[in-house]
């Protein structure tokens, strides 16, 4: 069973028009299409019984409680509309700098405007000033209005509407300002008056978006942030998951989540080594591309699309210093001649394997990578420890400042190739016992590496593979400059079988 909202009785049309009440303005607005009207009408609605695996929640959080708040709107009542802008801003998105603020705009009365600076405990994006300017405005309209929030942003629009029954069913798992949305959804329910959210094109002369936008801005230029209250009633929180839709994958989520907020947990992930390899990438991604990355951004970009799977553990392992080289060995009795590099006789840390070594394999693969670079317009840069941790954030830039996508994903290529194949002939090296590698031979596995990721790219244009596929143009702009033979290849070589494609003869 559902906690419906009180519904207004249905009428006979008389033959003088009845007064606009707003029971008959909700029924309209329920009504009317997306294109007629163009706004949603927020649904509070808990399930609160029914059957066993529709009721039950499991990973509760916080404080929870067996009964909920009153969720039916007065409909007899005279009610006073109002129409509130929202927006969200961000200076600096992205970097460690970042300040985030929030915008509400009432075209009726000037008293009703915020310009609101994000408090520095929060996420500061401008996706979180989109949801806190409408949590703001909800609460700031107060319950008894019957209330339309104009919003610029689909994302929170469809987060407390569209999306907010999925959500809550599964906990929030994977989704970014749970919490934000959690508290929105909850002023939400709050309210005894309908809340239509409504979007409107941003940018596009639209005086009450822009009003908001302005207002936005004005908020995250603050220097002191604001105070936002981020408590939720217990009988409008909704946590946990619901048993009817809990599967294996979402349990090991929670279960995961769960154990990340714990105090014991929080200081077994504080690694020193760590912090200092994360220092050290965003140090030369800051060089490099002219902008500090913030924690967030390096880790998720050790996960880049352009990667393949087996680089995405080693670079993962390679920033929490969880390979057993160098140092490691050391207060290990019997075993500390596996400290040192047995060509260079130095500690034989990631860093040297990597970059340093005399061993044959590095400084071969990067002469291979140098050389195919050579064809590029892009000046190569010379591979490093912090700049090999930082690859996924790497932004090459042509001399007029633009953005080089192509030669951007070739070389996080190149570099993600080559520097797991270091590591691979070092393992066979020191682990499998193999003797040293010819030139040749080194030169052949990497030409390999390489020509296998073109050929990669070919297959996943197919259109079955989705958000995982490579576009025609992107596959282009990538390899242009580096094909065999690339003046004399038909248009479709992307997808043509039978092209024979791969690296100019020479390089590699």
């Amino acid at each position: 069973m559902l906690c419906e909202s009180k519904r207004p009785p249905s009428h006979t049309t008389p033959e003088v028009e009845p007064s606009y009440t707003p029971a008959r303005r909700l029924r309209d607005r329920r009504n009317a299409s997306p294109q007629e009207e163009g706004g949603i009408v927020f649904d509070p609605r808990i399930t609160t019984t029914g059957t066993l695996d529709e009721a039950f929640r499991i990973f509760t959080e916080g404080t929870t409680v067996n009964t909920t708040a009153s969720l039916d709107w007065d409909n007899e009542a005279e009610l006073t509309q109002s129409t509130l802008f929202t927006d969200g801003s961000c200076i600096n998105n992205g970097r460690e700098n970042a300040a985030a603020g929030a915008g509400i705009y009432c075209p009726s009365d000037p008293n009703l405007n915020r310009a609101i600076r994000i408090p520095p405990g929060m996420a500061q994006t401008n996706q979180t000033g989109e949801i806190i300017g409408i949590k703001e405005a909800v609460e700031l309209a107060g319950p008894q209005t019957d209330l339309i929030i104009m919003s610029d942003s689909k994302t929170s629009i469809d987060g407390v509407t569209k999306y907010r029954k999925k959500w809550e069913d599964q906990g929030f798992l994977g989704i970014a300002n749970s919490y934000e949305f959690k508290a929105t959804i909850a002023s939400l329910r709050a309210r005894k008056a309908p809340t239509t959210l409504k979007w409107v094109k941003g940018h596009s002369g639209n005086a009450g978006n822009e009003r908001a936008d302005e207002l936005a801005k004005e908020g995250a230029e603050k220097t002191t942030a604001d105070c936002v209250n981020m408590s939720i009633d217990p009988k409008l929180h909704v946590t946990g998951i619901k048993v009817k839709h809990l599967t294996q994958s979402m349990a090991y989520k929670a279960i995961r989540r769960a154990k990340m907020k714990k105090e014991c947990y929080k200081k077994a992930l504080d690694r020193r080594a760590t912090k200092a390899n994360i220092g050290r990438a965003k140090c030369v991604s800051e060089e490099i591309n002219g902008e500090e990355p913030t924690d967030r951004s390096l880790w998720r970009s050790l996960r880049h699309k352009d990667f393949s799977r087996k680089f995405r553990f080693f670079i993962w392992m390679t920033a929490h210093e969880g390979y057993k080289v160098g140092t490691y060995w050391d207060n290990i009795p019997t075993f500390e001649h596996r400290a040192n590099c047995t060509s260079c006789g130095v500690p034989e840390t990631l860093d040297h394997i990597l970059t340093e070594c005399d061993c044959p394999g590095q400084k071969e693969i990067w002469k291979c990578a140098q050389e195919l670079w050579s064809t590029k317009k892009s000046d190569w840069i010379q591979p490093t420890p912090g700049s090999i941790l930082s690859t996924g954030l790497l932004r090459l830039k042509n001399m007029e400042g633009n953005y080089l996508q192509g030669d951007s994903r070739l070389y996080r290529i190149v570099v993600s190739e080559s520097t797991h194949l270091i590591w691979k002939l070092r393992c066979e090296r020191v682990i499998n016992g193999k003797q040293d590698f010819s030139t040749n031979e080194i030169r052949a596995r990497w030409r390999k590496a390489i020509t296998t990721r073109l050929e990669l790219d070919c297959i996943l244009m197919s259109g079955k593979f989705r958000k995982k596929g490579v576009t025609k143009g992107a596959i282009r702009r990538t390899w242009k400059d580096v094909l065999q033979d690339a003046d004399n290849l038909p248009d479709n070589w992307t997808g043509e079988a039978g092209v024979l494609v791969g690296i100019r003869a020479g390089l590699g």
